[in-house]
């Protein structure tokens, strides 16, 4: 895809969010069904989604993956911070940390991911060592 089709990218607030959702559970390089249907439910819970279907939700979620794959991580990463609210960067690396620390075992793209995530939300290392602690503590996954 050309470098002007990139720059084009411009997303909503809820497409902001879904994309930084999507950047992450597709980091180990997989999307099963199951991970489908933990991201619809977790997404579900987010106040600004609570109207979507789930039909809508997976559509978007669809989007979401279509971007990543033709613009790259790092163009989507860019966009969705520039349309995301600065009061839902905490929300956004929650629900990141929250769905890459579900499974057993946290792979280096993930954890790569999720830096990029932190970073790209200046969250402060601190304030998203805390939030990920918590999120192994419900996910019941500790090192």
């Amino acid at each position: 895809m050309s470098n002007a089709a990139k720059k084009d990218l411009s997303l909503s607030t809820e497409g902001s969010l879904l994309a930084i959702i999507m950047l992450a559970i597709q980091a180990d390089g997989v999307f099963s069904l199951a991970e489908k249907e933990v991201v619809r439910f977790t997404v579900q819970q987010i106040k600004i989604f609570r109207e979507y279907s789930q039909e809508e939700l997976i559509q978007k979620m669809e989007e979401s993956l279509k971007a990543i794959a033709e613009n790259g991580e790092e163009v989507v990463l860019k966009s969705a911070v520039e349309g995301l609210p600065a009061q839902l960067y905490n929300t956004a690396f929650t629900v990141a940390a929250d769905l890459i620390t579900a499974n057993d075992k946290i792979t280096k793209n993930e954890s790569d991911t999720l830096n990029k995530i932190q970073k790209a939300l200046a969250i402060p290392e601190d304030t998203a060592d805390k939030i990920i602690e918590v999120m192994k503590y419900k996910n019941y996954h500790h090192d």
